[in-house]
C-alpha cells in the first residue's frame, strides 16, 4: 500500500489524493490515463482477478 501524502476535494476532480509511491517513473510509464483506481485495504487478489475477467491490464502500486 502506497502512503497517502495529503488528500483534498479539488475542482477537477470529486477526490484527490497525492500518494507516494515507491517507483513513479515506473507507474508513468505504464498508465493510458490521468485518472487512477485507489481502494483501502488489501484487494490485490480479487481486483486482479476481476481486471482478468474483464480484459483489463491493472497496474498495482505497493507502498512501505
Amino acid at each position: 500500500m502506497a502512503d497517502v501524502e495529503k488528500v483534498e476535494d479539488s475542482v477537477h476532480c470529486r477526490f484527490s489524493a497525492w500518494v507516494k509511491m515507491p517507483n513513479v517513473r515506473d507507474y508513468v510509464q505504464k498508465i493510458s490515463s490521468h485518472h487512477s483506481v485507489m481502494v483501502y485495504g488489501d484487494w490485490i487478489s480479487t481486483l486482479t482477478r476481476v481486471a482478468e475477467m474483464l480484459g483489463l491490464q491493472p497496474i498495482v502500486v505497493i507502498g512501505k
